[in-house]
């Protein structure tokens, strides 16, 4: 396991050095020759290091059990999520299983974004490695070097315990397939020395996010899974109301029934509530009423923007989407049809067309089951071929639901399209 780790440092610093990020490591991608040689393969969905992405927008590429977690939580991935996807496949080659491996790929990306990182019981020396490619922060993760200089300096030259050749066969993940094409191998370089590791740190990273990236749809797909989690491991006590939230029953353009009505182009937003702030995203052509204290969150295309509440158990969600469909009605109709699979305890409330400000639309409520709670949610689309469509989410947990209802009514009501 040692030699490989080493020859496959080497592949990934030449592929790095040119510029060039794998996206894709993982066992079956690395062949084995009869003569020992390494070969890591596999570069048809390689992305230029600081370039967008190749794929279409809100497609997630790359096997989920070993993606960084700052692929899944919006950060900028960069070299170090080769590095953490190498951690986790050198895991699997002394463990026989994947080190965040659950039934499900949301499953799998809550584990990667918050579970504890498993210890590595039979790595023996190369525990130290593995340990210091799976530090969930990019910058506290080892460098290519120093795992170059561990490998190569024989701290991980003892014996490991053997595990049957059969699980170490690179395994798929349930849910959505991941896209890639087959490109050409890169042959490791002679390895260069390094650095010593720093110490690995630890951080909690909302569920929000990551299963705001995990796609439903196997073909890519514009929208990903409208879902909003609790962190694991937090106390599991009630969630206090956003400041000023306006209640449910306030005339501020309830989405429960929005109203069919002929086009409107003279509509005027009603002012922002009380313990709102408008949040201006002049880049995507919108702006929407959030509470007071929400963080903000971006996803890594710059399509989708996130406000979580204090809690971490409430988020508000807006997506600018290119026109996914004939219809918005009839998208959502082909998210659920893939979504349910994966979506534990998942019941539709109700899925219809309507209209807003004279647009196209379609609202959709549902409920499903978290790890500690149930969660409510509701989703209204709508735009036209020729403009820029939107989606607008909310969700939360379901005994809290008459409390936090108010925020998709007011962001609903006092959208703003063409910011810019």
């Amino acid at each position: 396991a040692a030699r490989i780790g080493r020859a496959m440092v080497a592949a990934l610093r030449a592929a790095h050095a040119a510029g060039v990020l794998h996206r894709d490591v993982k066992p079956g991608n690395v062949l084995l020759s009869e003569s020992g040689r390494v070969v890591l393969t596999d570069f048809g969905i390689a992305q230029a290091s600081g370039t967008s992405t190749l794929t279409r927008t809100g497609e997630l590429i790359g096997s989920i059990d070993f993606l960084a977690p700052e692929r899944l939580t919006g950060g900028v991935p960069g070299p170090g999520a080769d590095l953490w996807a190498l951690g986790a496949t050198l895991f699997q080659a002394v463990e026989g299983r994947s080190p965040f491996r659950r039934d499900t790929a949301i499953e799998t990306a809550y584990a990667i974004a918050t579970d504890e990182v498993p210890v590595a019981g039979r790595a023996g020396a190369l525990g130290p490695v593995i340990a210091g490619l799976l530090v969930r922060e990019p910058e506290g993760r080892l460098s290519a070097e120093e795992a170059e200089r561990l490998l190569r300096a024989g701290v991980a030259e003892t014996a490991t315990e053997s595990v049957p050749r059969d699980s170490l066969a690179s395994r798929g993940v349930s849910g959505p397939a991941a896209r890639s094409r087959t490109g050409g191998p890169v042959t490791a370089p002679v390895p260069l020395s390094a650095l010593h590791p720093p110490r690995a740190r630890r951080r909690r990273t909302s569920l929000w996010t990551a299963a705001l990236l995990v796609p439903v749809l196997a073909g890519g797909g514009y929208w990903a899974v409208p879902l909003l989690g609790e962190q694991r491991h937090r106390a599991a006590g009630p969630s206090p109301s956003p400041s000023g939230v306006t209640r449910p029953d306030t005339p501020a353009a309830s989405a429960s029934a929005v109203p069919s009505v002929s086009p409107t182009p003279s509509y005027t937003p009603p002012p922002v509530p009380d313990g709102y702030h408008l949040a201006a995203e002049r880049d995507r052509g919108f702006s929407v009423p959030v509470p007071d204290g929400w963080k903000r969150q971006v996803s890594d295309d710059g399509r989708q923007f996130v406000y979580v509440d204090p809690t971490g158990l409430v988020g508000l969600r807006v997506a600018a989407l290119d026109f996914a469909g004939p219809s918005p009605l009839r998208h959502f109709e082909d998210v659920e049809a893939q979504m349910v699979p994966e979506l534990e305890g998942y019941e539709r409330l109700r899925m219809q067309s309507t209209r807003w400000r004279g647009r196209p639309a379609a609202i959709w409520e549902f409920t499903f089951k978290g790890t500690a709670r149930d969660f409510r949610a509701v989703d209204l689309g709508f735009g036209q071929p020729g403009e820029q469509e939107f989606t607008v989410y909310l969700s939360a947990p379901s005994d809290r639901w008459g409390s936090y209802r108010a925020v998709f009514d007011n962001a609903v009501a006092g959208f703003r399209p063409d910011a810019r």
